[in-house]
């Protein structure tokens, strides 16, 4: 079978550029879901409303939602969940890893090898697939020993990051029906 050979490297060329592509790492306006494990085992689930040096403002999101203060010392982790990052998964399966198995079956089915599209198709799927892996993030976290420098790089997941102002307190408590946060030991 005589097949002109800019088809193949076109079908070369483009499977390339439609396997490339980026994900976006955009943080919630809203705070980001955190699970904190104190140090005496407990879990509390929820969301970080702001961090100062000392304390950090936790908003518990079991049961009636109440704003907690918890002091820096008494906490052991903080995780920040949803950020697994791993939106290149799709896309490659179905530019690369799909392309490459349909030229593999298509190839055997008229008498080519299919280890000549697998090979051509297949390396550039696996390459693709080790630079993605090698350069997602874990998801954020902070672990003991615990201080203002671990908290720091935690404060932009907060729902105020930047903290809030005595009067902009008091309001975030009275809308969650509190005149002093709880305190977390």
């Amino acid at each position: 079978m005589n097949v002109p050979a800019r088809y193949p490297v076109m079908i070369i060329v483009l499977t390339l550029i439609v396997g490339c592509g980026q994900s976006s790492y955009t943080l919630r306006a809203g705070g980001d879901a955190a699970i904190m494990m104190t140090k005496d085992g407990k879990e509390w689930t929820g969301e970080i409303l702001c961090m100062q040096d000392s304390s950090v403002y936790f908003l518990n999101a079991e049961g009636r939602s109440k704003v907690f203060r918890v002091q820096v010392g008494a906490i052991q982790e903080i995780r920040i969940e949803g950020y697994v990052n791993r939106g290149w998964v799709t896309p490659l399966i179905l530019f690369q890893v799909l392309p490459t198995v349909l030229m593999t079956v298509a190839a055997s089915t008229v008498d080519i090898s299919p280890a000549a599209p697998l090979a051509i198709f297949g390396l550039p799927t696996l390459l693709t697939f080790a630079l993605f892996e090698a350069s997602t993030p874990d998801p954020p976290q902070s672990t003991e020993p615990f201080g203002p420098e671990s908290i720091g790089p935690l404060q932009k997941y907060a729902r105020f990051p930047q903290g809030l102002t005595a009067e902009q307190f008091k309001r975030l408590l009275t809308f969650y029906g509190q005149s002093e946060p709880d305190d977390i030991k």
